[in-house]
């Protein structure tokens, strides 16, 4: 088996499993179409979910240059959304960034029984603080080759578009086959309720912009799937 170079932070991943249920069933009723039917979102599932979601995230990072342009936004003093204005999305994302995060579920229901059964028994020694060495390449390595399917909106879908939420942000149309990422960022407003800086605010709309046209551009080549990208300006 491939030694893995994607480092797995356990103390982070142990507080993935720290969810609430509700927040999980309340968004698969508002986008049924990136979750699985309710009755799956069990307690285990989730889990499940969490820990794929997070061993994914890794091999984003690890593929792509994304940790720095969210560095780059930082510089720029770019403002993120306050904690109680971040949606589900955003909340539970694992990508552990500030601007960027993945609009999408790992569903985990489409592997195949060793392959739930690898995540399981992963769990179950997370759980315990046993020895995870001998899982954790094997997982890392399971994901990279199952992700397309597992991330992808309808992956037997290909060419029908979903449309997840309608919004004013942006176009969320994405192909079946596809993964959305978003760029979130809010305005700076002055004690009026006017934009502080307008110069300032339309750069970073172009800013926003311009680099996801970019990553929607990039990201299919490095991920070896076809991805969305979305510049949510709020």
């Amino acid at each position: 088996m491939e030694k893995s170079n994607i480092f797995i932070d356990t103390d982070i991943l142990k507080a993935c499993l720290n969810y609430k249920i509700e927040d999980f069933l309340q968004a698969a009723m508002k986008e049924s179409c990136m979750f699985p039917a309710i009755n799956i979102l069990t307690d285990e599932y989730i889990a499940m979910r969490q820990i794929y979601q997070y061993v994914f995230s890794q091999i984003v990072i690890s593929k792509t240059g994304i940790t720095r342009l969210d560095k780059r936004f930082s510089e720029r003093k770019y403002l993120t959304s306050d904690k109680d204005k971040k949606g589900f999305y955003q909340k539970y994302d694992q990508l552990g960034l500030d601007y960027i995060f993945i609009h999408g579920n790992a569903r985990v229901e489409r592997l195949e029984p060793k392959e739930k059964k690898l995540i399981k028994e992963y769990l179950v020694n997370l759980s315990y603080n046993k020895e995870l060495e001998a899982y954790t390449d094997a997982l890392i390595n399971m994901v990279n080759v199952t992700y397309p399917k597992v991330m992808a909106v309808y992956p037997d879908k290909p060419f029908q578009m979903f449309e997840p939420i309608r919004t004013v942000h942006g176009d969320y149309r994405i192909s079946g086959d596809a993964i959305m990422f978003v760029l979130r960022s809010e305005p700076e407003f002055d004690e009026n309720g006017n934009i502080r800086d307008m110069q300032k605010e339309i750069n970073r709309e172009n800013n926003f912009y311009s680099v996801a046209s970019q990553l929607e551009k990039i990201l299919p080549h490095t991920l070896e799937m076809p991805v969305k990208v979305v510049a949510e300006l709020l």
